[in-house]
């Protein structure tokens, strides 16, 4: 890939707010981009000089009751100019548990699922050879839901956690992808320990 380009310089203005009370937070951002520059779906630099924008409106919380939580994010978003930058509309993700200390407050037990959904749209293709991204118009990604069950158990300054990931692929649906052409994880065990030492 060999290109001789004049482009201008990008401008990007961001606008951001949002408003906390107790456990929910609600907020927005506003980005407007000017001169944005992308590789299009003949994988060749491009720069789209009049500006457009990004609207993203979001609401997350962590509700307890009592030994149990959920812990949830979901976000919408739009941009004015879907045809140089493609978003999934929405976002969601959510976490259920339940928490609790055993072995006389010795230790602490959170176990729970965890989900996440994004609506389908156009992401971005993958091109290895530049290790970026382009637009692409021929397969869409996404309306499938992830689905986690995990347990973590902390131990004075030791963690451990056990998750069986995307337990849902066993369900046969396999339409699944991280990007075009490059498929999500099945369903999977996955075992981890961290320990903080102090000097």
């Amino acid at each position: 890939f060999r290109w001789s380009n004049d482009f201008k310089k990008e401008n990007i203005l961001r606008i951001s707010g949002s408003y906390k009370y107790k456990f929910a937070e609600a907020g927005i951002h506003f980005s407007t981009l000017n001169n944005y520059t992308y590789l299009n779906d003949s994988v060749k630099p491009k720069q789209y000089e009049s500006p457009f924008t990004i609207l993203q409106v979001f609401a997350q919380g962590n509700i307890p009751i009592k030994k149990f939580g959920i812990d949830t994010r979901l976000v919408y978003q739009t941009v004015s100019n879907s045809e140089v930058l493609r978003l999934p509309v929405f976002v969601g993700i959510m976490n259920v548990y339940f928490k609790s200390e055993i072995f006389k407050s010795a230790a602490t037990l959170q176990t729970g699922f965890q989900l996440n959904y994004f609506t389908s749209y156009y992401a971005d293709a993958y091109m290895p050879e530049l290790r970026r991204f382009y637009i692409q118009n021929e397969k869409k990604i996404g309306n499938y839901l992830y689905a986690d069950v995990y347990l973590t158990l902390q131990v004075k300054t030791a963690s451990l956690f056990l998750k069986y990931s995307h337990f849902n692929s066993l369900f046969g649906n396999y339409s699944y992808y991280l990007a075009p052409h490059y498929p999500t994880r099945d369903a999977g065990f996955y075992f981890g320990v961290a320990w903080r030492f102090h000097d």
